[in-house]
């Protein structure tokens, strides 16, 4: 199964770490595991399954510490919430856009973070119509990829 995305190795963990020094954040170790996990993962990852993850490779740790870091690399943009799978994967385009679109294969559970991160403009129109204010949006579109057509 191919890469998700084109996250260069070393290189999310670094940007990362000069993110969260720019911005006064910690850069703690479950958080930077996180991250590594989610970086290596081939397909979305569940919050247990990151769990089980990081208790095979090191000491055990506990939910709340891997909720806590999934959480901090959400709000800071560096990885998204699959809302159908419940699941997370690593943002190819950390910080250049507020709103995500990916394509999920349904076959092999390939998750491919689309170029379009805007919203269609009539659906824009109508938000704007109605006085709503967006605080992020995430598209979701299931298929089957070249592999598994």
């Amino acid at each position: 199964m191919k890469r998700l995305f084109k996250v260069e190795s070393g290189n999310l963990i670094n940007k990362a770490r000069e993110y969260c020094e720019t911005k006064k954040h910690r850069f703690t170790l479950p958080r930077e595991r996180v991250l590594s996990i989610l970086k290596q993962a081939k397909i979305p990852m569940g919050a247990y399954q990151i769990l089980e993850a990081l208790s095979s490779s090191h000491e055990k740790v506990n939910p709340p510490t891997i909720y806590r870091a999934i959480e901090f690399w959400l709000k800071h943009g560096f990885i998204h919430r699959i809302e159908s799978m419940n699941a997370f994967i690593v943002c190819c385009e950390h910080l250049q856009h507020d709103n995500f679109c990916i394509f999920i294969c349904d076959g092999c559970q390939q998750v491919i973070e689309l170029d379009m991160c805007h919203l269609p403009a009539p659906m824009t129109n109508d938000i704007v119509k109605k006085q709503l204010k967006i605080t992020h949006a995430s598209t979701e579109v299931h298929g089957k990829c070249r592999q598994c057509q």
